[in-house]
């Protein structure tokens, strides 16, 4: 592996609302091993010299929310008839988009067939380029429940614990409950639940013993509470948020992943070519709601958030996290906020942060380098210059 000195660059560091100029950074053996001024190069040693005059490192964004089996340009039902092979192969394609956005590393929270395994082992061996990656192989929902073309059908506390057994047997990291209906399903509806808290708990406990952590869908607020007392880690989407389950999660430490982009995505012209009618009626239904929750919520003192985009679904692309970033913005986050959540933040969700999520000494060396400051404005994040994971140029 190459020791690298990335010269004179300005450097975010994922933590302080500052960026600290003119600094140098050498990355050696995949992770960082000094930051100076004037770094000491090692003697004898080959160095590859990057010049980074005008350039801003920062740690490599991380998106807590990705399906890479899903192309966001393809009409989705379209995507769900597609063989296996064909998926494959996309997957690899969405996995170099995803570098290509300055994102080193993703939660993979849904994939057909469990190829998100097999796409990370190509990744291991060297084959194919990607992200670092925690998966969740296939969902677990009910019988003809939400995402059950991507997921693991189970229905009673017994076979939901055989489900999560499958899943972290084929290598999961992460274990994914469908609590709640969703809008990409047909015939389920958001706000109601699928699984009784019982069902729910068993696969939270399930994934405890195993020392896995664990996400649920969960839009309708029965769900939404269903998920939080059962000792689920994040609730992705939360929809229907109510007062009372916001205290919940303060108490219990619970993360809310919104994944705003997609309601963002309904004013695309292109939306009604590649969503089911079903999908856009039910999407214009509940985008308010879930804006208005958000809205309502965000703010609220210890309340634990993270960044996900839910890539792969139509027109939410897998190399843009920034439009995720930007709409918490709007909402009265500062550009360092969101900025600390997408990368530190985030690591901390992922129980990661001793390793990915900061520019310091002993940190895995996924750095993104983009021209301008990110701290003045984040669109400067949509073109990196370079892209550097585990200490391995990747763009």
């Amino acid at each position: 592996m190459k020791t690298i000195l990335l010269k004179d660059v300005n450097i975010f560091n994922g933590k302080d609302n500052k960026i600290e100029e003119n600094l140098s950074i050498l990355v050696r053996d995949g992770k960082i091993a000094e930051i100076s001024s004037k770094p000491v190069l090692p003697a004898g040693e080959e160095v590859q010299t990057i010049e980074g005059e005008g350039m801003t490192a920062l740690p490599g964004l991380i998106n807590l929310h990705a399906h890479l089996s899903l192309d966001a340009e393809v009409p989705f039902e379209e995507a769900l008839e597609e063989s296996t092979e064909m998926t494959l192969l996309k997957i690899v394609k969405n996995g170099r988009l995803t570098l290509e956005g300055g994102i080193t590393t993703i939660r993979e929270l849904g994939c057909r067939d469990h190829l998100d395994f097999a796409y990370r082992e190509g990744v291991k061996r060297g084959i194919v380029p990607g992200p670092r990656m925690l998966l969740s192989g296939k969902v677990i929902t009910k019988t003809g429940g939400h995402g059950y073309f991507l997921g693991r059908e189970a229905d009673g506390e017994v076979e939901i614990m055989k489900a999560v057994r499958e899943q972290i047997k084929a290598g999961a990291d992460v274990v994914k409950v469908m609590s709640t209906g969703g809008v990409m399903t047909e015939g389920v509806e958001p706000g109601l639940a699928l699984y009784t808290f019982e069902e729910v708990k068993t696969a939270a406990d399930e994934a405890k013993r195993s020392r896995k952590l664990t996400a649920s869908h969960a839009q309708g607020a029965e769900g939404i509470k269903n998920a939080v007392l059962a000792g689920i880690d994040t609730v992705e989407h939360g929809i229907y948020m109510t007062e009372e389950i916001i205290k919940l999660m303060i108490e219990r430490g619970t993360y809310w992943v919104p994944t705003l982009t997609p309601g963002e995505r309904l004013t695309d012209p292109r939306a009604t070519e590649l969503m089911p009618e079903y999908a856009v009626e039910k999407a214009s239904r509940v985008k308010p709601i879930h804006r208005e929750n958000f809205a309502k919520f965000c703010h609220r003192e210890s309340l634990k958030l993270g960044i996900g985009s839910d890539s792969g679904v139509p027109l939410v692309f897998h190399n843009d996290i920034v439009t995720e970033m930007e709409i918490f913005t709007e909402y009265g986050f500062s550009n360092f906020d969101v900025l600390k959540l997408a990368t530190y933040g985030n690591a901390e969700v992922l129980q990661m942060q001793d390793k990915i999520g900061a520019i310091e000494v002993g940190m895995e060396a996924d750095i993104v380098g983009v021209c301008g400051n990110p701290l003045e404005s984040l669109s400067v994040l949509r073109k990196p210059k370079l892209v550097m994971k585990a200490g391995v140029i990747m763009v």
